[in-house]
């Protein structure tokens, strides 16, 4: 319940950070795995920086992808 709501707090903050990350990826990468892998743990990892920022805390254990779509 804590980590929703530190979550719901910070989701503006939270969103534009990822749309900055996932804009910065490269096309040929994301069509592999290990793309998609790295791409999961860069955003664990900038949340939990994120976190850290702002509430002194990480609570991010991984990111999923329930879909995955490229333009």
């Amino acid at each position: 319940p804590e980590t929703v709501a530190l979550l719901a707090n910070h989701n503006p903050l939270i969103r534009n950070a990822l749309v900055l990350l996932f804009a910065q990826q490269d096309y040929l990468e994301l069509q592999t795995p290990e793309g998609k892998e790295n791409l999961k743990k860069q955003a664990r990892d900038k949340v939990n920086e994120l976190l850290m920022n702002e509430a002194e805390k990480e609570t991010i254990e991984a990111v999923l992808f329930t879909n995955f779509v490229m333009q």
